[in-house]
């Protein structure tokens, strides 16, 4: 009896599909995280901890997915490249079907747009969206936890630190206390009013540093989901991985 016939017989033996499920749920279980876990600790300690981890992440290189959705829940998915050089540079690359979406990339004098599919601009506001996703990310590095002054709360899984951000807006991180890891960073208008949150998971490991997997941006006018796959940190980058093409034009 071949395989495939021996899986058939096994399958349909009566309980044996309750069995199945759970090899099949366990196997699933295995794309968890494996990253390191920490003993309790005060917040300030694990502040500092995240803080000296942060500051040793200089470069992030990726493919991956970018899936777009809109306020009414229409969705696209795209090819994607990610390179971060930290802690204000950035590009991204967007394609379907082998033919380019957009080329975006972030420098510290603004965000620079080639749509090789759209010349009329109607990607702007999609790529502007994804470059403030990007913008918010890089600026988790830019001293966040470095910050001593945070105000921190207790959770039961979680530290809650929160930093004003002097223009009348509020960003708070939500910290898992088991792994030292952010989770969700959430940002509030003056009148506690949820603005944006940028949601972090599936981080992978590169000797002590830490990198999310997986970016999920929520805002009104809909989600940015960011999927990586065979992170590099810190990998050399070329000079030329943050040029912009010579035809991209500078987003308002």
């Amino acid at each position: 009896m071949n395989r495939s016939r021996k899986l058939r017989s096994y399958v349909g033996r009566p309980g044996n599909y309750i069995l199945l499920w759970l090899i099949l749920f366990l196997a699933g279980c295995s794309t968890a995280e494996r990253i390191p876990h920490y003993p309790s600790m005060p917040a300030s300690e694990a502040r500092a901890i995240i803080a000296a981890r942060d500051a040793k992440l200089e470069t992030v290189s990726s493919p991956g997915t970018l899936e777009l959705t809109d306020a009414k829940g229409r969705s696209i998915q795209l090819d994607a490249a990610v390179a971060l050089a930290l802690p204000e540079r950035a590009r991204i690359r967007a394609w379907k079907f082998g033919q380019a979406v957009f080329d975006l990339t972030i420098l510290p004098d603004g965000l620079w747009l080639y749509s090789p599919r759209d010349e009329k601009g109607s990607m702007n506001q999609t790529s502007g969206a994804t470059g403030n996703l990007v913008q918010t990310w890089l600026a988790t590095f830019k001293g966040f936890f470095a910050d001593a002054s945070l105000e921190m709360q207790e959770e039961a899984k979680f530290w809650v630190m929160s930093k004003p951000m002097g223009d009348g807006t509020t960003l708070r991180c939500r910290v898992d206390r088991t792994t030292l890891t952010p989770r969700l960073y959430t940002l509030y208008d003056d009148a506690g009013s949820e603005r944006f949150s940028l949601a972090l998971d599936r981080y992978v490991q590169a000797g002590e540093l830490l990198c999310p997997g997986r970016i999920r941006a929520t805002r009104a006018g809909g989600t940015i989901l960011i999927k990586l796959r065979d992170v590099e940190i810190n990998a050399p980058l070329p000079a030329s991985a943050f040029k912009p093409p010579t035809r991209a034009r500078k987003l308002p």
